[in-house]
């Protein structure tokens, strides 16, 4: 199986995203409505870097700015 290595350009996207692939990893969760999702290999802090998984289409790959444990801040504007 090939492996893919994503880089970020900044920290915020990254740590959201290796959070989500970390929850997903505890889940054993590979799938989300029928979309592969990418198994993490590692990750490095320093580099903002994650390496993950091929998969086959359909697929889901960012999670930059997904949200765990609490909805973002936006603003009432944002949300209508």
């Amino acid at each position: 199986m090939s492996n893919a290595l994503k880089i970020h350009e900044r920290e915020l996207p990254y740590r959201r995203e290796r959070d989500v692939y970390f929850r997903l990893r505890d889940l054993k969760n590979t799938e989300i409505e029928g979309h592969q999702v990418p198994v993490l290999i590692d990750c490095d802090d320093d580099l903002w870097a994650i390496e993950m998984s091929m998969v086959n289409r359909p697929f889901v790959l960012d999670f930059g700015v997904a949200y765990l444990e609490h909805p973002p801040d936006f603003g009432y504007e944002v949300w209508a």
